[in-house]
């Protein structure tokens, strides 16, 4: 039996010692972490989705973003609703998730070296890539593999979304010959506010219409801040305008210590006010903070007071009094809103009714009329008022005269054996349209730009695919936000 030297029993009692403490010491901290009471950002699908997990695929969409701005991001960011996307993002991961899809590591690999910006002498350069990452993009390789997966998975779910969003050829010559011909129409505009004055809408009616039509009442997370406004006097020198600016500065200071802008405000001789609830929809700008600075304020917790901002006519000093996650208000905060739409509706019925009968007054005018016919004439003796576009592409026609998509069929359906339209739904109301001038397009045009054209159209038809997809599958998300306290 081998000997053990007192030497080496003391290092082997030392090393197991070690080992135990490091069992302990390292297990202690699993099990802090694991103890650790989690917080969440919100739930979707009733599944409850940890700050740990959004705030990764916040970062993730945050790094894409700087990736396609490039040098721009800085200017762009505040205009760009990360939260909003982050969001929209689980939503999908989870729905890929549920459709089984995944994404090899080899595809991750090949999809970050085909990227230009980790290119050099032709080839991947991984000193670059970590460069990037690390000077950049601020990211580890890591974290930026991890938003490479979730953004391919998307791509995949995208792909097996519109998978059958196609055109046969003839489909796209038809297509082509409609978009592409040059038009140029009389048209008679019966707008809805104009009928506004004859509608009524009661109460119940309005209740009746918020409950079916619920969603689209959707309210946008929103933010109320509490600020001090320091303007100048009206003959303020250089002097007393320094002297606000340094009042700003320490009711700022001073907000650390004590976090009550009344107390402040009173301190330094100044009202406080609040704006009120506002979205990034409807900025409040009376407060005097410009698009950018109110977006800022999105960004910030319940509490956060941010450093004076310095304005045309003095200084602001504001807080995050409160926010509030999208909602849907009930019906007696709606009340007004909901009467607004509705009024805007029944108007609109009118004038589909009022164009219904224009449209056969012309037609009888119309017909009675012997030889060339002249839309702008037989209008003008009924005493209607008409206008006209200029001569166009027919999708630029389209776009200009605000035409819903549903009725954009009944324009195409016009030509020289059919000139006057049936009443065409616009956001403003109802048109009447007269093909004035006529361009058709031909078979060799069409053959030219096919390619281009097929491109176009079906991607179009793909993103709106995967748009009813998402807005379908965000509604059956159920996402409900969970405010920081």
């Amino acid at each position: 039996m081998e000997k053990i030297s007192p030497g080496k029993k003391l290092i082997k009692i030392v090393s197991a010692g070690f080992v135990i403490l490091s069992l302990i010491y390292f297990g202690s901290w699993q099990l802090i972490d694991i103890l650790k009471p989690k917080t969440y950002a919100g739930e979707i699908f009733q599944i409850k989705i940890t700050t740990e997990i959004f705030q990764n695929t916040y970062a993730h969409i945050r790094t894409q973003a700087m990736i396609r701005y490039g040098q721009m991001f800085d200017k762009i960011e505040p205009f760009l609703d990360l939260e909003a996307e982050t969001w929209t993002q689980l939503i999908l991961l989870q729905e890929a998730r549920q459709k089984r899809i995944t994404v090899a590591n080899k595809e991750i690999i090949e999809e970050i070296a085909k990227n230009p910006s980790f290119i050099q002498n032709n080839a991947f350069d991984a000193r670059l890539y970590k460069t990037i990452l690390r000077n950049y993009l601020q990211t580890d390789p890591k974290n930026f593999e991890d938003g490479v997966r979730e953004s391919l998975m998307i791509q995949k779910l995208y792909d097996q979304v519109t998978a059958s969003a196609t055109f046969t050829e003839q489909q796209l010559a038809e297509e082509f010959k409609n978009r592409r011909r040059e038009i140029q129409f009389s048209y008679l505009l019966l707008s809805a506010d104009d009928y506004k004055k004859d509608v009524s809408v009661t109460e119940e009616e309005a209740k009746t219409y918020y409950e079916e039509n619920r969603e689209a009442f959707l309210k946008p997370p929103s933010i109320n801040l509490e600020y001090i406004k320091l303007t100048y006097l009206p003959d303020a020198g250089v002097q007393k305008k320094v002297e606000t600016k340094y009042k700003a500065k320490a009711i700022y200071k001073e907000f650390s210590e004590n976090p009550d802008l009344n107390v402040l405000g009173q301190k330094y001789g100044f009202p406080v006010k609040e704006s009120g609830y506002f979205g990034k929809d409807k900025p409040k700008f009376d407060i005097g903070l410009n698009f950018e600075d109110l977006l800022k304020a999105f960004k910030m917790k319940k509490n956060d007071i941010q450093e004076p901002v310095e304005l045309t006519d003095g200084y602001i000093v504001y807080q995050v009094k409160d926010k509030k996650a999208a909602y849907i208000p009930d019906f007696p905060e709606l009340l007004a809103d909901v009467k607004d739409t509705l009024t805007f509706r029944k108007a609109k019925d009118i004038t589909l009714k009022q164009a219904e009968g224009y449209l056969k007054n012309i037609q009888q005018a119309w017909n009675a009329v012997e030889g060339p016919k002249d839309f702008q004439q037989i209008t003008q003796g009924l005493g209607l008022k008409t206008q006209q576009t200029p001569l166009l592409a027919q999708e630029q026609i389209l776009s200009l005269l605000e035409v819903e998509p549903a009725s954009k069929e009944s324009v195409s359906v016009l030509n020289d054996e059919n000139k006057v339209s049936a009443p065409v739904a616009t956001s403003k109301g109802h048109i009447l349209l007269h093909l004035d001038t006529l361009r058709p397009i031909t078979d060799k045009t069409f053959h030219e730009q096919q390619k281009e054209f097929a491109e176009q159209i079906t991607g179009e038809r793909k993103e709106k695919v995967f748009a009813e997809f998402v807005q379908d599958t965000k509604k059956k998300a159920a996402l409900r936000e969970i405010t920081a306290p």
